[in-house]
């Protein structure tokens, strides 16, 4: 990031807390198993990390906050509270700004909820994955379907207004059957969001170590679209591939990375993305711990690369891609360059396409990435 001392600068905060009780076979994130010194000393380089961010660009107004990982609800209270403490004397908050936490539904508690409420919290998003026992086991989850009812009413009690359920698809135990059977349950619940996402087997996972099959097409596509039709019918508006959600509450900090807005990453594995520069802090606790401080490249990433990335993240969204600002922020001329493609695409009836805006239809989604292969520079 380049020095603006005296620039008002904006960025959305992402916090990534490596810790968890128990490992899931399906997550590719950075985590590790939960331990007392291991937070402790996560606590002390973080709080270098903050005071780094203090020092040298101490005007940054954060556009929203995500606390993710791992499980940021396996950490201490002790350990939660100065760390949000620490955040909100770093950068500037301005009030009624979307600030989500990532929870497990075993770890939800009134007294980190009422930590997380202190600090001006007002988003939970919950890793619940499947109300179907036989999905949870093969998903090496540990909770129960009743501890996820027991925490939903923990965050009623707290009024926590705005809060997502985290779900997950196309497993092989998984049917259209089991698949409806968990969302009427999860929509009963009356969350203000769902995120419904097909299951990937990821590189250096214990799927991928097991040689865990991918799921064959029919079984997903038939998922998917009953997922669609069935979130569509319950009044929740698909804006993006994998995410659904009831007026208004679209979740803010997410839209920052499919749009490729400023966010700040803090904590071991965290990315950065500002102004064009691109950065990670090291995938290791300890490597983290020994050198806290971001290590910042000389140049910002390359204009292509940027428009590779914007073009991978935008077509995600259903309102799909402003053709005009995204010729204006790139100086290109997309439909011109692209036209063949294009035609084809729109003929294949994966794409529709106005004088304003090319955005995937719901076949298109279902080989958004095949779509992307033929459209990046």
């Amino acid at each position: 990031m380049p020095q603006q001392a005296q620039a008002q600068l904006t960025s959305a905060i992402y916090i990534h807390i490596p810790f968890c009780n128990s490992i899931c076979p399906y997550c590719a994130f950075y985590k590790l198993p939960w331990s007392r010194e291991n937070e402790v000393q996560f606590l002390d380089a973080i709080l270098k990390e903050l005071d780094f961010y203090k020092t040298t660009h101490p005007n940054i107004q954060v556009t929203s906050l995500f606390i993710g990982g791992g499980t940021p609800s396996a950490l201490s209270v002790d350990i939660l509270d100065p760390l949000l403490n620490a955040l909100h004397t770093t950068f500037d908050f301005p009030s009624g700004i979307e600030k989500t936490c990532e929870m497990n539904p075993e770890s939800i508690k009134d007294e980190n909820l009422e930590i997380l409420k202190k600090h001006g919290i007002n988003r939970i998003s919950m890793g619940v994955q499947s109300f179907n026992q036989t999905e949870l086991t093969y998903l090496g989850r540990t909770h129960s379907i009743q501890t996820v009812f027991d925490a939903v009413e923990k965050i009623k009690h707290h009024q926590f207004k705005n809060w997502n359920l985290d779900l997950i698809f196309s497993t092989a135990p998984s049917t259209v059957e089991s698949l409806t059977a968990t969302l009427k349950t999860a929509i009963a619940l009356n969350p203000p969001h769902i995120s419904a996402y097909s299951l990937s087997i990821e590189s250096g996972t214990a799927f991928e170590k097991r040689n865990i099959p991918w799921p064959e097409d029919d079984p997903d596509k038939a998922q998917y679209d009953h997922l669609i039709q069935t979130m569509t019918d319950a009044g929740y508006h698909q804006y993006e591939v994998s995410n659904f959600a009831k007026p208004g509450y679209e979740c803010t900090h997410n839209l920052t990375y499919w749009t490729l807005d400023n966010y700040i990453g803090i904590g071991p594995s965290a990315v950065s993305y500002y102004n064009g520069y691109h950065y990670q802090n090291p995938r290791d606790l300890a490597q983290y711990i020994n050198s806290p401080e971001p290590s910042m490249p000389a140049e910002p990433e390359s204009t292509l690369s940027q428009l590779n990335d914007a073009l991978t993240s935008i077509l995600r969204l259903r309102e799909g891609m402003d053709i005009n600002r995204f010729n204006a922020r790139f100086n290109i001329d997309f439909t011109k360059e692209r036209a063949s493609e294009l035609s084809a695409m729109r003929n294949n009836q994966l794409i529709e396409q106005t004088p304003t805006h090319i955005k995937t239809t719901l076949k298109g989604q279902l080989v958004l990435d095949s779509i992307l292969e033929r459209l990046i520079y």
